[in-house]
C-alpha cells in the first residue's frame, strides 16, 4: 500500500484487512489524529523510521535519499529485519497487506526483499487531492504548504517510479467517496480479489468504512480548496496520478519523467542551502517536541493532582474501613460481655429464687423437702422471663453475627479496590515517567542536531563571505577588463579612422605602385629567391 501521509492508505487498508489480507502482527494503535488505527505493522514502521533516522532523515524531511544511503550497512541491516519480520509474520498467510506511508520513500529498499523471497506483489497507489493532504498535515503537525506539497510531490515521484516493475492500482479517495462499491470492485479486479467480495459483508462494510471515514475527508478537501495555492508541479503531478492505468499511462509516465528531472535538477541547484533548510526543519521539529513536552508536564501536572485526590480517597476509605473495624471489635466484645452476664439460665433461676423474700400471705407449696418452702409460682415467671430474655439475646447474636460478616466482606472490598487503585495508579504514573523521560531525551537530541545545524550554518556562512569577497573581486577585475576592452575599441576605431583618412589621399593612391614593388619584394624574401 503506497500513499502520502493523510491519504487514506488507513481507509483503503482497513477494507482490505475486512476481505481477509493479514496484517502479519500487532499493528499501531489509533491516536486522536487517527481514532481506528493505523493498520500498520509495529516492527515494519519501526524498522523503516530507524533507517531514516540512521540516514539522517525523518519521515517530514522532503529532501532526496541518495542510492548509496540504500547500499549502506544501515540498510543492510535493515533488509535483514524486514526479512525476518516476513518470514515470520506475513508469509505464512497466503494473502497480506503492508501499508506504511514510508515505503513511499523506501521502495528501493523493498525490491532487492521481493526479489530474494520471491513472493508475488500487486501495488495499490492511495492518491488524495494535495491541497487536502497539505491543510490535514498542517493542521496535525502544523507543517507550512510549500513544505507539505515538496513531501506530496517527492513521495508520489519516488513510489511512481520504482514501483513500475509491479502490477499496480490507482485508489482515488474521491471516487471512494462517490460510488465506493464500484471502486471496491475495481479495487479487488486490480489486486485479484475479485473471488473475496462474496466472503462476508465486504461490501457493506465498504460503504460503512467509507461514509464514516470519507465525511472527515470530504470537508478538508472542501476547506482545502478555498484559498489554496497549488504549485504548478505538484498540479501537474495529480493529474498524472489519476491517468495511470489507463489509455494515458504513457504520456503521464513521460510527464512524471519529466517532473522528476526537473526536481532533480532543483535538488542541485539548492544543495548549497540545504543546511539552512535543515536548520529550519529543525527550528520546526524542535516547536514541536516542546508544544509535546509541554502537554507531557500538563498532563504529568493534572495526573499528580489525580493521584493525590486519590490517594486521600484511599486515606479516606482506610480511616472508615478502621472505624468499621474498631466498631465490629467493641460489638464483638459487647457480646461476650452479655454472654458472661446471662451465663447458665437454670443457675441464675436458681439465684433469683433464692434471693427473692418469702410472702406472708403466700401459701406453701406442697411436696416439700426437710420443710424447704418454694414459691412455685415466682419461680415460674422467672423461668418464663429467663427464656424471653434468652430469645432476644440469641436473636442479637444472630443480627450482630451478620453484621460482622458484613463489615468482613465491606473491608476486605475496600481494602482490595484500595489496593488495585493504587496499583493502576502507581503503574500510569511509571508509564507517564518513561513518555516523559523518552520526549525530554529526544527533544535533547534535536537540540543537539540543531546545534551542529547551527555550528554548520555559521561555517557556511563564512564560506558563503568568502565566496562574496571572491564575486566582488571577481567582479571589480571584470570592470577593469571592460575598462581595457573599451579603450581598446575606442583606440581601433581611432586607427581605422586615421587609415581611412590615410587611404583616401593622393600620395596613397600614387605609392600604390611601390607598395606592390614592396609586396613583391617580400614575398621573393620568404621563398628564399635572391
Amino acid at each position: 500500500m503506497l500513499g502520502m501521509h493523510r491519504s487514506g492508505t488507513s481507509v483503503v487498508t482497513n477494507l482490505l484487512a475486512d476481505l481477509g489480507c493479514d496484517l502479519g502482527g500487532p499493528t499501531i494503535e489509533g491516536q486522536p489524529d487517527n481514532p481506528r488505527g493505523y493498520w500498520e505493522h509495529c516492527d515494519v514502521t519501526g524498522i523503516h523510521e530507524e533507517l531514516l533516522r540512521a540516514t539522517g532523515r525523518v519521515w517530514s524531511d522532503p529532501w532526496p535519499i541518495a542510492d548509496d544511503d540504500f547500499r549502506g550497512a544501515a540498510a543492510e541491516l535493515a533488509r535483514g529485519r524486514l526479512e525476518e519480520v516476513l518470514r515470520r509474520d506475513m508469509l505464512p498467510h497466503p494473502l497480506w497487506v503492508v501499508k506504511d506511508p514510508r515505503l513511499c520513500r523506501l521502495t528501493r529498499l523493498w525490491q532487492d526483499l521481493i526479489d530474494s523471497l520471491g513472493f508475488e506483489v500487486r501495488v495499490a497507489h492511495t492518491v488524495r487531492a494535495p491541497s487536502a493532504v497539505a491543510q490535514s498535515l498542517l493542521a496535525r503537525d502544523g507543517i507550512p504548504p510549500w513544505k507539505s506539497q515538496l513531501l506530496w510531490l517527492r513521495h508520489y515521484l519516488e513510489a511512481e517510479f520504482f514501483s513500475r516493475r509491479y502490477p499496480r492500482t490507482v485508489v482515488q479517495m474521491e471516487d471512494l467517496e462517490r460510488r465506493p462499491k464500484a471502486e471496491l470492485g475495481r479495487l479487488c479486479g486490480a489486486l485479484g480479489l475479485t473471488e473475496r467480495l462474496a466472503i462476508g459483508r465486504a461490501q457493506d462494510v465498504a460503504e460503512r468504512v467509507f461514509a464514516r471515514e470519507l465525511v472527515h475527508h470530504h470537508a478538508d478537501d472542501r476547506e482545502a480548496e478555498q484559498g489554496f495555492v497549488l504549485h504548478p508541479w505538484v498540479a501537474r503531478a495529480y493529474a498524472c496520478l489519476q491517468d495511470l492505468g489507463g489509455d494515458g499511462e504513457a504520456a503521464a509516465r513521460a510527464e512524471l519523467d519529466g517532473l522528476r528531472q526537473t526536481l532533480e535538477e532543483a535538488d542541485r541547484l539548492l544543495a548549497p542551502d540545504r543546511r539552512s533548510f535543515e536548520l529550519e526543519l529543525a527550528n520546526e521539529r524542535t516547536t514541536r517536541l516542546t508544544k509535546t513536552l509541554e502537554h507531557y508536564d500538563q498532563t504529568v501536572t493534572v495526573q499528580r493532582r489525580e493521584v493525590d485526590v486519590a490517594r486521600q480517597e484511599v486515606a479516606v476509605l482506610r480511616e472508615y474501613a478502621r472505624a468499621q473495624v474498631e466498631e465490629w471489635m467493641a460489638l464483638r466484645a459487647e457480646l461476650g460481655r452479655l454472654r458472661d452476664r446471662l451465663g447458665d439460665p437454670s443457675a441464675a433461676a436458681a439465684a433469683r429464687v433464692r434471693a427473692a423474700p418469702l410472702g406472708a400471705g403466700t401459701p406453701p407449696a406442697r411436696g416439700t423437702r426437710d420443710g424447704a418452702l418454694v414459691p412455685s409460682l415466682q419461680l415460674d415467671s422467672v423461668v418464663a422471663e429467663l427464656a424471653t430474655v434468652r430469645g432476644l439475646v440469641e436473636a442479637l447474636c444472630g443480627e450482630l453475627q451478620g453484621g460482622f460478616a458484613g463489615l468482613d466482606r465491606r473491608h476486605v472490598e475496600l481494602l482490595g479496590r484500595s489496593i488495585d487503585f493504587a496499583a493502576r495508579l502507581e503503574e500510569r504514573w511509571a508509564a507517564l515517567d518513561v513518555e516523559l523521560a523518552q520526549t525530554r531525551a529526544e527533544l535533547e537530541q534535536v537540540r543537539r542536531a540543531l546545534d551542529q545545524v547551527t555550528a554548520g550554518r555559521a561555517q557556511a556562512e563564512v564560506e558563503r563571505d568568502q565566496a562574496l569577497a571572491r564575486s566582488v573581486a571577481l567582479l571589480a577585475e571584470l570592470e577593469s577588463l571592460r575598462v581595457a576592452h573599451a579603450t581598446v575599441v575606442e583606440e581601433g576605431r581611432r586607427l581605422a579612422h586615421d587609415f581611412h583618412q590615410t587611404i583616401s589621399t593622393r600620395s596613397w593612391r600614387y605609392l600604390a605602385p611601390v607598395r606592390r614593388l614592396w609586396g613583391l619584394v617580400l614575398a621573393a624574401t620568404r621563398s628564399g629567391a635572391r
